[in-house]
């Protein structure tokens, strides 16, 4: 198995896909409790300037909800 490229090395070669990665890996690391490395954490936030208010994904939301 294969581990998922880093928005520090990789992004989706689409453009308009950039955003959705970015906001599913952040939510992939919520919900997980992982650490952002410091390149990682460099990546997303320039991604995230060009993204505008891009929503997490609804199943973490939901997940997001039931822990309150």
């Amino acid at each position: 198995m294969s581990t998922p490229e880093c928005p520090s090395t990789w992004l989706p070669p689409l453009a308009d896909a950039r955003c959705t990665y970015a906001a599913d890996w952040v939510a992939t690391k919520l919900r997980r409790g992982l650490t952002v490395e410091q390149p990682e954490a460099e990546a997303l936030t320039t991604l995230a300037e060009t993204c505008g208010n891009q929503p997490l994904p609804l199943a973490y939301e939901r997940a997001a909800a039931a822990g309150k």
